[in-house]
């Protein structure tokens, strides 16, 4: 991989230019990697920080990942470079950020066989991303979306994964994030720093996005015409205690059946739920499920109510599920 060592000098700051100055010596520090990479195919990214730390890298590696690095290292390179601007043989590219950051991103320009880093926290993982776009690493930025809606950051902090996927562009990541907003309703909503980096109009979009799929979810639990088996023990009339029915149609209004009142009342409550969090994470919550194994308990379709009741809610989820993914989010990315 890239070789990391303290900085055998400390330059000067500067802003991605090389160093012009020694200002202390750190000697016989011994580089982190075990393995040395030839001087003529290497390049050295100097960190920003006080005590700075070089990262020895081959440059092909990254001019095919950056034409931001394949335009610089295009450049001649003066045969009489100073001394703090070569460090063992290779030229010193002085870099604006922190050894963590780089050491966090170079693992993504090397073939996937090579351990990727783990991001802990949006907050690395925004670092990270900053770096890449900045220097136009395309894919990198690829690779970094598809850790974005890993669970740990989409579904605890999915307004700020879709904010951040907004402001480098990631369409794919931003539409991923957008559904599991719909966890949220909008009260809960609250504002995130990473809302500055990104447009009126895409949050106005995320918002149309919401009330679209709102009225779908609800219209779900509304319309049977979707449920194509009559053989569920709420669609039975008589034979027990669960209280009257009333006609429904289903089968795509083929079917016309008596449905229990207590999975009627189940289904308008849905409604009502999914209206204000159209997400299937509203669908699966215990409570309304519960509330209805407490009232069929005690009637002699109890056992197979709760058998029943699982079965339609795969069903319902499935339904609920490509309804919403049939409501287009547009952005402009």
């Amino acid at each position: 991989m890239f070789c990391r060592s303290r900085s055998s000098t400390i330059p000067s700051p500067t802003s991605f230019t090389p160093s012009t100055s020694v200002t202390n010596e750190i000697k016989n520090t011994p580089p982190v990697s075990a393995f040395s990479i030839d001087p003529g195919m290497s390049v050295v990214l100097r960190s920003s920080d006080e005590a700075p730390v070089d990262f020895t890298i081959y440059k092909a590696l990254l001019i095919i990942s950056s034409p931001f690095f394949a335009e610089l290292l295009s450049l001649p390179q003066p045969s009489n470079a100073p001394r703090e601007e070569m460090s063992e043989g290779s030229a010193v590219i002085q870099m604006a950020e922190p050894a963590e950051t780089i050491e966090r991103l170079l693992p993504f320009v090397y073939p996937r066989f090579v351990t990727m880093p783990h991001l802990a926290t949006l907050e690395e993982l925004q670092a990270t991303l900053q770096m890449a776009s900045k220097y136009d690493m395309k894919g990198v930025e690829k690779c970094l979306g598809e850790i974005l809606v890993a669970p740990r950051f989409v579904e605890e902090d999915p307004m700020r994964v879709f904010a951040m996927a907004c402001r480098y562009g990631l369409e794919d990541t931003a539409r991923i994030a957008a559904k599991h907003t719909l966890r949220l309703s909008l009260p809960e909503r609250h504002y995130v720093a990473e809302m500055e980096h990104i447009s009126a109009g895409n949050l106005q979009r995320l918002v149309d996005y919401y009330f679209a799929c709102s009225t779908v979810a609800a219209g779900v639990a509304r319309d049977f015409s979707w449920v194509m088996k009559d053989t569920f023990s709420f669609f039975h009339r008589g034979g027990c205690s669960c209280g009257a029915s009333t006609y429904v149609l289903i089968a795509g209004g083929s079917m016309n059946v008596p449905a229990r009142a207590w999975w009627l009342n189940y289904m308008k409550r849905m409604g009502e739920a999914l209206k204000e969090r159209p997400s299937l994470a509203t669908l699966m919550k215990r409570d309304l499920m519960e509330e209805v194994f407490e009232k069929t308990k005690t009637c002699a379709c109890g056992r197979k109510t709760i058998l029943d009741m699982l079965e339609f809610r795969e069903i319902f989820s499935a339904e609920l599920d490509k309804r919403i993914s049939e409501v287009e989010l547009v952005l402009n990315l």
